[in-house]
């Protein structure tokens, strides 16, 4: 693998949001680029703070086997 790319998300969930939110942004994250790549990722994990608006700002670093950092920044934002 590659080094991972750093990326950088304002996050508003569409549902209350409680529990364990590292998990759940991880999954987040993680399942939508995993979803795109025939190829192996590497979730290196994500970090959070809530912004109190009902946001999040994230931070992870992913990589996919085979793909650019802006290729995989493109896939996760959409």
């Amino acid at each position: 693998m590659k080094r991972a790319a750093s990326c950088s998300y304002t996050l508003t969930p569409t549902a209350a949001v409680r529990g364990d939110l590292t998990a759940e942004f991880n999954y987040t994250l993680g399942h939508a680029l995993a979803i795109e790549v025939p190829s192996s990722i590497d979730n290196g994990g994500v970090t959070y703070t809530d912004n109190g608006d009902g946001t999040y700002s994230a931070g992870s670093t992913l990589t996919a086997e085979g793909l650019t950092d802006e290729e995989v920044a493109a896939i996760i934002t959409g």
